[in-house]
């Protein structure tokens, strides 16, 4: 079966997510955060270019960025967002509830 260019987009995504994750998990030894400011601490492993069995060294870095004011507003609204959306469905939920006791009320007896 074919594959559809939205689900190979989606697998993309995966592969992203798993490969930052993977990053973070392997190479990042710290991260500060103080006042909206992020850095990341670490290192990564570098070959020699001779071929042979020694250890690769490793070469330290530190990735700095700030949060902006827009971000941090786009990601209020979207925690907004999802919120309100969570309430509406345990509201349709809640009102759903009391009819599908009535139509079969012996399945929810205590």
């Amino acid at each position: 079966m074919p594959s559809t260019p939205g689900s190979r987009s989606i697998g993309r995504l995966h592969r992203y997510e798993y490969s930052v994750r993977r990053f973070l998990l392997e190479y990042v030894d710290k991260v500060d955060y103080v006042r909206h400011r992020v850095s990341l601490y670490g290192s990564v492993p570098v070959a020699s270019g001779d071929g042979d069995d020694t250890p690769a060294k490793k070469l330290p870095f530190c990735i700095v960025s700030e949060i902006t004011r827009q971000e941090r507003y786009e990601e209020r609204m979207r925690v907004g967002e999802a919120m309100k959306y969570q309430q509406s469905l345990t509201l349709l939920r809640q009102q759903q509830l009391p009819s599908i006791r009535a139509e079969s009320p012996d399945r929810y007896a205590n």
